[in-house]
């Protein structure tokens, strides 16, 4: 179980539209239309929507950059959530949108704890599929870096070009 803490760390440090692979949610189609799908979900009345379209505005509102939104969709998705993977997924979005979004350390760590308990409710094949949705955008993720950090370098001191 100590090996997945790392996991989840990196689960809350990665954006939310680039982890969705949970029950068919397309990440890029997300990040691409994250206005329109805000929009539709956000103007049905709260009580018509499911935990898995809360799911879908949370992840929409953080690619927007909307922390209120994602938040308030993010709890109100909790307190319907009947399926312990998504519940699990939901307690992961709130630990990001607090991590990255508010920048509240103290909350984002206590959602990872509450995840990392909810392993327990997963099944091993449901486990084994949340590490490998954690793992896939690392490498992207690593390589974004370093060319970042490259082009900085060599942009921060032109006498080394």
């Amino acid at each position: 179980m100590r090996w997945f803490r790392l996991i989840l760390v990196l689960c809350c440090m990665i954006p939310l539209g680039v982890m969705a692979a949970f029950n068919g949610i397309d990440a890029a189609d997300i990040r691409q239309h994250a206005k329109t799908i805000a929009a539709e979900l956000g103007a049905k009345a709260p009580n018509e929507l499911s935990a898995l379209e809360f799911y879908k505005l949370t992840l929409a509102y953080d690619e927007l950059s909307n922390k209120d939104g994602a938040l308030a969709a993010a709890n109100q998705g909790l307190q319907k959530v009947d399926e312990a993977r998504l519940h699990y997924e939901l307690t992961i979005a709130r630990a990001s949108v607090y991590g990255r979004l508010f920048r509240d350390t103290r909350k984002a760590i206590d959602d990872l704890k509450q995840a990392e308990l909810l392993l327990n409710t997963l099944t091993n094949a449901e486990i084994n599929e949340v590490a490998l949705d954690c793992m896939k955008p690392l490498p992207k993720l690593i390589t974004n870096w370093v060319t970042s950090t490259t082009l900085r370098v060599t942009h921060s001191w032109p006498w080394m070009t």
